[in-house]
C-alpha cells in the first residue's frame, strides 16, 4: 500500500485535502443549489426537504413554536414551518448567510439574530461587511 503525505501549514485551515483547492472546485453559480432536510428524530424518516437556489451553509435553528430559521448565500433569512417545510417568511439582508442563527428572549419579546456577510474565500461571492441582524417577533 502506498501512503501519500499531505503537508499542512500551522495556523491555516486544514480540510485534509489538496492545499491548492482545499474545498474542491466550485460549480458555476448557475448550477448552485442546496437542501435543508428535516428528519424525524425518533424514526429517522425524512419529514420534508427544502430546495434552496444556493448552498445552505448557515446555521439551522428550530424553535418550540414550530418554526425553523436559517438562511442562504443569496442573503435570504428564512422562516420555515417545522411540520412541512413551507416557507412562512423571507427577508433579504443584502449579504450571504453562512454563520449563526439564534433565537432568544429579551424583555419578554422573542428575537432572532443572524450573522450575515461571510468571507468569499470558500464561495465566489461579492465581499460584504459582516453584520448581525436582529429581528423582533410579534
Amino acid at each position: 500500500m502506498t501512503t501519500r503525505r499531505l503537508k499542512a501549514k500551522p495556523g491555516s485551515a486544514w480540510p485534509g485535502s489538496d492545499p491548492k483547492h482545499p474545498f474542491g472546485n466550485n460549480d458555476p453559480k448557475e448550477k448552485w443549489g442546496g437542501w435543508l432536510t428535516a428528519a424525524d428524530a425518533d424514526t429517522g424518516r425524512v419529514r420534508w426537504k427544502y430546495k434552496s437556489p444556493t448552498p445552505m451553509v448557515a446555521a439551522v435553528t428550530p424553535t418550540a413554536g414550530g418554526v425553523v430559521f436559517t438562511g442562504d448565500l443569496n442573503g435570504d433569512v428564512l422562516a420555515l414551518d417545522a411540520n412541512n417545510g413551507t416557507v412562512l417568511w423571507r427577508n433579504n439582508v443584502g449579504a450571504a448567510l453562512g454563520g449563526g442563527v439564534i433565537s432568544y428572549q429579551s424583555n419578554g419579546r422573542q428575537r432572532v439574530a443572524v450573522a450575515a456577510g461571510m468571507s468569499p474565500i470558500n464561495w465566489p461571492l461579492p465581499k460584504t461587511p459582516a453584520k448581525i441582524v436582529v429581528y423582533g417577533l410579534p
